[in-house]
C-alpha cells in the first residue's frame, strides 16, 4: 500500500506546534513560575522570621532558667527599685540582675556578663521583680519567692519585631521559716 508522499507531509503538519500554541504554552507557564516563585520567597521569609523568633525566644528562655535557678539557690533577697534584684547566691557572693543598654546583665561579684542576645531587646523599666516572703521580715510565714516579669521584643528581620511578654516565679529552695 503505498501511499502518496503528500499524504506523510500532512501527517507531519498536523502532529506539530503551531507558533500561537507555543506562545500561549510558554506565556502559561511563565505566569505559573512567577506565581510559584513569589510564594516560594514568601516561604523563605516566613521561615527566617520564625527562625529569628525562635532564637530570641529560646535565647530568653535560657537567660530566665540562669535566673530562676541562681535566684532559688539564693537567700537575703533585696529590691533596688523594682527593676534590679540583688541577693547572696549560694557560695554567699553578692548577684545582682538588671537591664543595662536594652539587655538582662548579670552581676556577680562585680563582674557582670549579657545574658540575652542582640536581637532580644528590653527596656529598664520592662524588667519587674516583686519579693514576697523576704528573709528580713520576722513576722513573715511565707517561703521567700520571687516574680520575675519581662516584656520586650525580639528582632526577627529588618524592620519587623515581635513583642513578648513572660512571666516566671523563683522560690527559694532553703527554707527561711
Amino acid at each position: 500500500m503505498n501511499m502518496p508522499l503528500s499524504h506523510y507531509r500532512m501527517k507531519k503538519v498536523a502532529r506539530a506546534f503551531t507558533l500561537i500554541e507555543l506562545m500561549v504554552a510558554l506565556g502559561l507557564f511563565a505566569v505559573i513560575m512567577t506565581i510559584a516563585a513569589g510564594s516560594y520567597l514568601t516561604m523563605i521569609n516566613a521561615n527566617r522570621h520564625a527562625q529569628a523568633l525562635a532564637k530570641g525566644v529560646d535565647n530568653l528562655s535560657f537567660a530566665l532558667e540562669v535566673m530562676t535557678r541562681t535566684i532559688s539557690t539564693g537567700s537575703h533577697y533585696d529590691q533596688i527599685g523594682t527593676h534590679e534584684l540583688t541577693f547572696l547566691n549560694k557560695d554567699g557572693v553578692s548577684v545582682t540582675y538588671a537591664v543595662a543598654n536594652n539587655a538582662l546583665r548579670q552581676t556577680v561579684g562585680g563582674v557582670t556578663a549579657v545574658l540575652t542576645d542582640p536581637s532580644v531587646t528590653i527596656g529598664s523599666s520592662q524588667l519587674t521583680f516583686i519579693i514576697t516572703g523576704k528573709q528580713s521580715v520576722n513576722s513573715d510565714q511565707e517561703q521567700a519567692r520571687v516574680q520575675i516579669n519581662v516584656h520586650g521584643s525580639v528582632n526577627v528581620g529588618p524592620g519587623s519585631t515581635k513583642s513578648f511578654d513572660i512571666e516566671t516565679l523563683a522560690t527559694m529552695r532553703g527554707s527561711d521559716l
